[in-house]
Order: C-alpha cells, then structure tokens, then sequence
C-alpha cells in the first residue's frame, strides 16, 4: 500500500496542504481548501503502490482526486530527465478541450515541495455518464463518429478501451484518463 492508501478527507487534506498547487484553466478560482472545506463523502476507488484514486462528492459537484507517488528509484530518475512527463494528463485533457473533444475537467494539479517532487497529483471533474463496458444503449455510428473527429484532429490514445470512455446523457463518447493521448500536428487537415 502507498502513503496515500485509504484516508479520510481531513486525512488528504492534511497530507496535500504543503503542496505547490496550481488550478486548470477552466476553473482558475479553484483551490484545495475550498475542496475539501466542502467534502461530503471520500472514498479510494483505486489503489496500489504507486497510484491511489479517490471519489470525492462536494457541495461544489463530484471529483476524481489520482495521487501519483514516485516509490521506485527507475521512475523518480524518469521524471527528473522526462519532468514534463509529470504532468502528460494534465497537458492532455486541457489540449482535448480547447480542440473541442469532449473529455474529463482538470481542475486542480499539485506536486511536494521538493527539488525534485516525488508526489504528485492532479483532480478532475467527474464525468456524467455510464462508462462504455456497461453502455447498453451505445449508439455505435454516433461513437464511430465521434472517434473518427478525434483522429482527425491528429491524437493517437495508446491506452484506448472501454473503461476509459464515459458515455455522456447525449450519447457521445467523452474521453477519461488521457496520460497516454499522443498528438501529431502533420495529421491535422488530413
């Protein structure tokens, strides 16, 4: 089990306070302590040694909070040459909105105040929805379609499955846990 493995809100709350913190482009007034000044329920809905999820439902709507720990020594020298790496999702599901691609929120991404951080974090909006795996009423050329723009936009998702597709109230496909979405430039306009 991971530093982050199955804490209470006031428990993460008081693990992440020391962090650099930094809102996502869509909610720029955004902070941790009016996050959790406002959590009804927290509960881990992921976990392991290096990655814990969290559901955190709020007065302000509902949140995925993904705490990535640095444990092995090949993944902090990783991120000391990669450091942009780090922060791939972040980059990623701010670059899928501003192309119109319909995908998770970021809110929030923070990191240890080290020289070289070796927690990491960043918090999403929740995505309303059914995921795909148990989408009964998927409408199919609808999703072609919608996957189809994506490519055409010029991403490449190497982790592309069901489970990482929410199928919104409309019907349309929105895209979660984007760390390993690649974009081409030459693709656009193909």
């Amino acid at each position: 089990m991971g530093r982050f493995a199955d804490l209470s809100a006031d428990e993460l709350r008081k693990e992440l306070a020391g962090f650099h913190v930094k809102p996502g482009a869509f909610s720029t007034n955004f902070s941790l302590d009016r996050l959790f000044s406002g959590v009804a329920g927290c509960s881990q809905v992921k976990e392991g040694n290096r990655r814990q999820v969290y559901f955190l439902q709020t007065d302000q709507g509902d949140f995925f909070l993904k705490i990535t720990t640095l444990i092995r020594p090949k993944d902090r020298l990783r991120h000391r040459i990669l450091f942009r790496r780090r922060w791939a999702e972040w980059r990623n599901l701010h670059r899928l909105h501003f192309e119109g691609i319909d995908a998770a929120e970021p809110v929030l991404k923070g990191e240890s105040c080290k020289i070289f951080p070796d927690v990491f974090f960043i918090l999403t909006r929740k995505v309303c929805g059914e995921p795909l795996s148990s989408s009964l009423s998927l409408d199919a050329k609808k999703a072609g379609r919608n996957i189809a723009r994506m490519h055409s936009k010029g991403f490449y998702h190497a982790d592309f499955h069901p489970g990482n597709l929410i199928i919104n109230p409309d019907g349309n496909p929105c895209l979660i846990d984007v760390q390993e979405v690649f974009f081409f430039a030459f693709f656009r306009g193909l």
